[in-house]
């Protein structure tokens, strides 16, 4: 299995954006409290929001549906708005998310 080839930008946001550097972090805006794409304004992190078509969280209700792919017989998506994969196991309804994005969890249907 051929291992997915990861840009710098990806991988950046993906250790915290420039929440790792305090210098950058105040330029960026990506942060714990916010987390609003909007605000954001460092390059790396721009590129990966651009390229992923990241949303913002307000843009949701509070426990969304996604709709989720089956690979290797396990629920599969993207979270929209960090980009992380979530995968669960087959069939539909209620999930603890595996990113931070969901508070309360969400809905999948495959």
């Amino acid at each position: 299995m051929q291992k997915e080839k990861r840009s710098t930008a990806k991988v950046h946001y993906e250790l915290g954006g420039c929440a790792r550097s305090t210098e950058a972090w105040r330029k960026c805006g990506r942060n714990e409290s916010t987390k609003k794409i909007s605000e954001v304004s460092c390059l790396h992190c721009l590129k990966v929001i651009k390229r992923e078509g990241l949303i913002d969280r307000d843009q949701f209700p509070e426990i969304p549906t996604f709709k989720a792919k089956l690979k290797r017989a396990l629920a599969c998506f993207r979270c929209p708005v960090c980009g992380q994969e979530n995968v669960h196991g087959r069939g539909a309804g209620h999930r603890v998310a595996h990113c931070d994005c969901w508070e309360r969890g969400y809905f999948i249907e495959v």
